[in-house]
């Protein structure tokens, strides 16, 4: 710290501290926490997620590579989230049950579908209980379709209008 101020000096990255800091994100209803978790390690970030207390995921990235909790994350009836992965810029997003289960990687499902013709834009949130909605691209160029992801049937559903 400098003398008589709350700066913080810069730190190089040869000096860069193990750190850890933590993300608490609450459910539009108020009544589910999600808490993120992120560890400074050698081979890059731990990030750890747990849901009152409970740790429900935890996944270790490469350096330069991120997990983030997009907004509208939490399914409306608080059994799902959703997240957003990122490495070596390549976005995935996929669905985590908050009960026992692994994650569901719809970019990977959706990509095995529709690679040839569409790709994913963003996922901009629940468009209803267990449908998360996706904006796509051309692969030619231009704008896609949205769809829903229907998270226990793993399917894809057209919508009529792209949002």
């Amino acid at each position: 710290m400098q003398e008589g101020g709350n700066k913080p000096v810069p730190i190089f990255a040869s000096e860069t501290p193990i750190s850890t800091s933590s993300i608490d994100v609450l459910s539009p209803d108020g009544k589910v926490t999600l808490t993120m978790k992120e560890k400074k390690v050698e081979a890059g970030v731990v990030h750890t997620f747990s849901v009152s207390n409970k740790e429900i995921f935890s996944k270790t990235l490469p350096k330069d590579s991120s997990l983030t909790i997009p907004f509208n994350a939490f399914s409306p009836d608080n059994k799902y989230i959703f997240l957003k992965k990122t490495v070596l810029g390549k976005v995935d997003y996929f669905v985590f049950p908050f009960s026992e289960g692994t994650e569901i990687n719809f970019s990977g499902l959706f990509t095995e579908k529709f690679g040839s013709e569409l790709t994913i834009e963003d996922a901009t949130g629940w468009g209803g209980v267990d449908l998360v909605v996706i904006n796509t691209q051309k692969v030619s160029g231009g704008k896609g379709p949205s769809f829903w992801f229907e998270v226990p049937s793993r399917s894809f559903i057209r919508l009529s209008h792209a949002f």
